[in-house]
């Protein structure tokens, strides 16, 4: 009577350690996409802090490039035309990379210069116009003689940088 007993419960054991496989690889499936799921939310983070820094470096490149150019004029009282102040930054090449540039009269801002920052990073940055500016204040043309602290605030050069890493792009305005 034993040995027919042991017969009646063959193959018990093996659908039971099949279903505790499928348990198994179903929760072990759970762990792994919310893990890849939580991978993928870090890299853009760390794209997005990447680009935002990218950013920030291209409007650091920026006020390197006025102060260095002396584009920036905010000790200017007299200016003898209106020429003097449409010298915009420009990549000259990689060797040398600040030269200026002419725009046109009335052009609201520089053409934007880019930055190659390295590993995957790229920086982009563009200059407001002064001479554009005076508009906004009421110059039709820029005038011989400025009254120190009117237009002050018209001469500071605007700065607008791009970030980009792996797609992930960030502005900083300054």
């Amino acid at each position: 009577m034993t040995v027919r007993r042991l017969r009646a419960e063959d193959g018990f054991a093996v659908p039971i350690a099949i279903w505790m496989l499928m348990l198994g690889l179903l929760f072990g499936g759970l762990a792994m996409s919310q893990a890849l799921l939580g991978l993928r939310q870090a890299n853009a983070s760390w794209d997005s802090t990447r680009a935002h820094a990218a950013a920030q470096a291209g409007a650091r490149m920026a006020v390197y490039a006025i102060n260095t150019l002396g584009l920036n004029g905010a000790s200017v009282t007299h200016l003898p035309s209106t020429l003097d102040w449409t010298q915009c930054a420009a990549k000259a090449d990689a060797s040398a990379p600040l030269a200026t540039v002419s725009i046109c009269v009335g052009k609201a801002w520089c053409d934007p210069v880019a930055i190659d920052l390295g590993g995957g990073a790229t920086a982009t940055y563009s200059l407001s116009s002064v001479i554009n500016c005076n508009a906004e204040v009421g110059f039709a043309s820029l005038p011989t003689v400025l009254t120190p602290g009117t237009i002050q605030d018209c001469l500071k050069r605007r700065i607008v940088a791009t970030g980009t890493v792996d797609g992930v792009t960030r502005r900083v305005y300054e």
